[in-house]
């Protein structure tokens, strides 16, 4: 059932409502500003597209899909929520009638009748055909469409392209040069390699010992990784402890030397079983790769106070099992794949050893030290930056490896809560990385945590209002024939017959109501490409209402556009959206959206004229543009982006599964700087504010 909208009787009434000279009089001011602390800049500058440069304060704005221009975010809402708490950041305003007004007036002629056989309604149907008929001849339809006009005018941290670097940043580049130690600079070399018996070692260059004695002989060590929460760098007890230990297994291995390598984080070790400092060791992140890629089939455990002669062996098909218990299922995948039993793609490879690097321990040093540990698994090893965040470091790993368009992938998911780490790449559709197939590509690397990409498509979604929008229907037979007539008119002239063929035009120009309606509400042929959105939830019939003037039952809700939308299948199988707040659940996430703070998850609603289709979908903002980087199950992948125009960027705020064939209603899109998290900024209740 359609609701009837407020629209223009809010005005006078609805408290806080202001009226400005620009189109969509009258808006609400926001409840809250970012709260900008007076040290730090209060203005920012900002050049669009076409190189237009502007200063203004920090607000929430958008590029304007007619122009570019940089103009302030004004998004339409529900009646309920227009009359609530001023509870977010950008402006609001109501939502608006806008169908053609020729179809509005013949609706409101039809709309009229309840029972054909009632004569009173007959009747009354009748009278309102003059009216109606007069007005109809003044009217007109219009249309139009929105673009994204972005032009990213900055530069990154580094491209992808080593030309596009400058001379200071060329050489750490991600180029295909890799970056890799082929062995240890210093080794503990035995003394009297051949005996079993302990002679001490003496600490040498690698590449001297080569030169010297090791002339002419493949050289050997024995990897011995340790923990300083075991082994303290302070206690001269625990130094000649471990050198005891790793002398005894060089010595039992038959190789000529050992390296000693170093895991930190060092922390209060108590008494310990073997399998609880087995444990302890392996919670390390940088155990990790050692394990996987040490050679052999086990693993030798030597304990301080155990028999040098006899370690603790470990089958490495077994030591996920024993050793890392709370991740063993993937940590078993990755020993398989390094022991030959499984071969894991490279995209499997990268995202199930980042998953499990994740879950181990590591010391404070750099922020990038997980992507450091992942790289030690991947072919090519790019220069390593101490200034790159997390993401950084992952990401210019992954483009300096194949890793199979990783990062392209990953932008297109979309994670199930808010507060999501970004290297949980778990996607709220329950798609894996391998499902998403990408024809975007990553560019180059940005400050906080962003990227380029380029070779999407993507289209403006428009807030402030509905528009008019143009389409186009087959004519109907009742339309022909009133055409014809008017012909035969022209051609009789003034005569008795022309006289009678008058008569019955204006029998028929007094039906056009009908006529119009017909023509307008059958089924459509052609439709203006356009994105709407608005804050809230309203039925599907109430939406149509205010878009195309009637309800005709054209433009229905998606089946499975956003983790919202909802189907069922009728009785001839055929699957059909359904209104989401059917489902209790959906219904509850309106109701609580309705109480949203400005950090808060809300309801919004997306209306796809192109598709006809309608969409529920939660986001903390709004989303100004939609951006179609890759396919999925038979659909396309748009990222809705909220925009940071202080740093041109656009950042993922849903991402929804739209029709293939919306690709055709879209342009592309040059480079554009893409996040998938908006840095955090304080905000504060409104004080004063400007239209």
């Amino acid at each position: 059932m359609r609701l009837k909208l407020k629209t223009s009787d809010h005005i006078g009434v609805t408290k806080g409502l202001t009226w400005r000279w620009r189109h969509t009089h009258h808006i609400k001011l926001p409840g809250w500003t970012y709260d900008m602390p007076e040290s730090k800049q209060q203005e920012f500058r900002h050049r669009d597209f076409v190189g237009r440069v502007c200063i203004v304060p920090l607000e929430d704005r958008y590029p304007h899909h007619e122009n570019g221009e940089l103009r302030k975010l004004i998004v339409s809402c529900t009646d309920e929520l227009l009359e609530g708490e001023d509870s977010t950041t950008w402006r609001r305003t109501y939502l608006r009638n806008v169908a053609p007004m020729k179809v509005r007036i013949a609706t409101w002629v039809v709309e009229c009748r309840r029972d054909p056989r009632s004569w009173e309604d007959w009747l009354i149907l009748r009278l309102r055909y003059i009216p109606a008929s007069i007005a109809m001849s003044l009217c007109d339809v219009s249309s139009n469409y929105a673009p994204i006009l972005y032009q990213f005018h900055g530069t990154a941290k580094v491209w992808s392209n080593y030309l596009e670097n400058g001379t200071a940043i060329a050489p750490r580049s991600l180029s295909n040069v890799a970056y890799r130690v082929l062995k240890p600079r210093h080794l503990c070399f035995l003394r009297s390699p051949q005996s079993k018996e302990m002679m001490g070692v003496d600490v040498r260059s690698a590449k001297d010992w080569e030169t010297t004695d090791g002339a002419g002989a493949a050289l050997s060590y024995l990897f011995i990784a340790y923990s300083t929460e075991q082994f303290k760098h302070s206690s001269v007890a625990d130094s000649k402890a471990l050198h005891h230990i790793a002398e005894s297994a060089a010595r039992a291995a038959g190789t000529s030397s050992y390296w000693v390598y170093r895991i930190s984080d060092a922390n209060e070790a108590e008494h310990l079983t073997t399998g609880q400092l087995l444990a302890q060791w392996g919670s390390r992140m940088w155990t990790f790769p050692e394990v996987l890629l040490s050679p052999g089939n086990d693993i030798a455990v030597y304990t301080r106070g155990g028999d040098m002669r006899r370690p603790l062996r470990i089958s490495k098909n077994q030591f996920a099992g024993h050793v890392w218990a709370d991740d063993a299922m993937d940590a078993r995948q990755l020993l398989d794949h390094y022991l030959g039993n499984l071969e894991l793609s490279r995209l499997e490879l990268a995202t199930i050893a980042l998953k499990c690097l994740y879950k181990r321990q590591r010391g404070r040093h750099l922020d990038g030290d997980h992507a450091y540990a992942l790289m030690g698994l991947l072919r090519l090893r790019p220069q390593i930056d101490s200034t790159d965040s997390q993401f950084q470091a992952f990401a210019r790993v992954s483009l300096a490896n194949d890793s199979d368009r990783l990062l392209e992938r990953y932008i297109c998911t979309m994670p199930a809560t808010t507060d999501q780490p970004w290297h949980d790449m778990e996607d709220v559709y329950h798609s894996s990385l391998w499902d998403i197939e990408p024809y975007c590509q990553v560019a180059a690397l940005c400050e906080d945590d962003t990227v380029i990409i380029d070779g999407a498509r993507g289209a403006s979604i428009r807030w402030k209002s509905f528009l008019p929008v143009a389409y186009r229907t087959g004519a109907s037979e009742s339309l022909l024939f009133m055409l014809l007539l008017a012909a035969l008119e022209a051609g009789f002239g003034p005569s008795s017959v022309g006289i009678l063929l008058l008569l019955l035009s204006s029998c028929i120009w007094l039906y056009s109501p009908v006529l119009i309606r017909t023509q307008y509400g059958g089924k459509l042929r052609q439709v203006q490409a356009a994105l709407f959105g608005f804050e809230g939830y309203v039925n599907a019939a109430t939406i149509e209402h205010a878009i195309f003037g009637g309800n005709f039952g054209r433009i229905g809700w998606s089946t499975n556009s956003s983790p919202l939308s909802r189907f069922e299948v009728n009785e001839f199988g055929e699957k059909e959206g359904i209104d989401p707040t059917k489902d209790p659940k959906v219904c509850m996430k309106v109701d609580q959206a309705k109480k949203a703070g400005p950090k808060d998850m809300r309801v919004f609603t997306l209306v796809d004229t192109y598709n006809m289709q309608i969409t529920l979908f939660e986001a903390v903002r709004p989303p100004t543009v939609l951006l179609c980087c890759a396919s999925e199950g038979g659909m396309q992948r748009a990222i809705g982006c909220s925009y940071d125009w202080t740093t041109q960027s656009m950042y993922r705020e849903v991402v929804l599964r739209l029709p293939t064939d919306t690709l055709d209603a879209m342009d592309r899109v040059p480079r554009i700087r893409i996040g998938v998290k908006r840095p955090e900024i304080h905000v504060k209740r409104t004080v004063t504010s400007t239209v």
